[in-house]
C-alpha cells in the first residue's frame, strides 16, 4: 500500500521530468545545429547552449530536484544531484560539439565506402 502511494506521488514528477528532458534535448540539438552552421567555437557553443536553453535547463533541474525530494533526499543532496546531472548533460553536448569535425569526416568516409560498394 505504501509503495503504491509513493508510486502515485512520484508519477507526476516522472512525467514532468520526461517532458523537461525532451524539451532540453530538443533545445540543445537546435543550439548545436545553429552553432555548427555558423562554425561557432566550442566556447561560443557553450555560451549559446546556456543562453538558448536557459529555461529548459531550469525546468530540468527543478524536476530532478522534485524527484529526488519525493524519494526522500534532503534539499541539499537533491540540489547537488541535479547539479551533477546538468553538468554531465552539458559535458556530453560539449564533447559532441568538439567532435563534430571528426564525426563529419567519418560520415563522409562511410558514404564514400558505400558508394564504392554500390558500384561493384
Amino acid at each position: 500500500m505504501v509503495v503504491a502511494l509513493l508510486a502515485l506521488v512520484a508519477a507526476p514528477n516522472l512525467d514532468a521530468f520526461d517532458a523537461a528532458n525532451l524539451a532540453l534535448t530538443s533545445c540543445s540539438y537546435a543550439a548545436f545545429r545553429d552553432a555548427n552552421a555558423s562554425n561557432v567555437s566550442e566556447a561560443g557553443f557553450e555560451r549559446a547552449l546556456a543562453t538558448a536553453c536557459a529555461d529548459e535547463f531550469a525546468a530540468f533541474r527543478r524536476d530532478i530536484v522534485a524527484i529526488e525530494r519525493s524519494r526522500g533526499e534532503s534539499g541539499p543532496r537533491a540540489d547537488a544531484f541535479a547539479d551533477r546531472q546538468i553538468a554531465r548533460f552539458r559535458a556530453d553536448f560539449r564533447r559532441q560539439y568538439a567532435r563534430r569535425a571528426e564525426d563529419a569526416a567519418n560520415l563522409e568516409a562511410l558514404q564514400r565506402a558505400l558508394e564504392q560498394e554500390n558500384r561493384k
